[in-house]
């Protein structure tokens, strides 16, 4: 599996808040207004990703436990 395709296996809410956060530079308090979610949401999608990726990033390239 592909650093692309374990990104594609994230729920698109999750990777949609990694991608505005992570790679747009938008902070989580402008993600608040502009995904309509609470902090803690947020930050939990954060987490989620991060782990992710970097269980992907561990396993070099095998399938990940994600969500």
């Amino acid at each position: 599996m592909t650093f692309l395709q374990a990104l594609d296996s994230l729920p698109a809410d999750v990777r949609l808040t990694l991608l505005l956060h992570d790679i747009a530079g938008i902070p989580i308090e402008s993600l608040i207004s502009l995904l309509g979610l609470p902090a803690e949401r947020c930050r939990q999608h954060l987490e989620v990703a991060h782990a992710c990726l970097q269980d992907h990033a561990r396993h070099l390239g095998a399938t990940p436990p994600c969500p």
